[in-house]
């Protein structure tokens, strides 16, 4: 994961590889610098605590594997987003945050 390739090209191939795979760049970012990383969502958050504290505050995504666990955990009324996270969890799709922000999501996804 190149980063400062000094083409626009190879910039825009490295930030294509960072959205296409957060967690090794987390992973990697982590080691470089032997900070923390928070795993977010995208509302509620305010990313600039966590930057204040030097952690490095990290966009949670939906996975591509089907749901498993996620529906034994959550009700159905949740929204897939919320049990695709809720299932990412124990899978240990995301080992490399230290902690992880759970706020109160969007109404139609808590099914209020």
């Amino acid at each position: 994961m190149p980063v400062g390739t000094g083409s626009t090209v190879g910039a825009l191939d490295a930030l294509a590889d960072v959205a296409a795979r957060p967690e090794a760049y987390a992973a990697q970012w982590k080691a470089r610098t032997g900070g923390r990383v928070v795993g977010i969502l995208p509302m509620n958050f305010p990313r600039e605590i966590a930057h204040a504290a030097g952690v490095l505050p990290v966009l949670l995504q939906e996975s591509r594997e089907p749901d498993t666990m996620g529906r034994h955990l959550l009700a159905e009324f949740y929204c897939g987003f919320t049990r695709n996270l809720a299932d990412s969890r124990p899978k240990a799709l995301w080992t490399t945050a230290t902690a992880s922000s759970w706020p109160t999501t969007a109404p139609s996804c808590s099914g209020r």
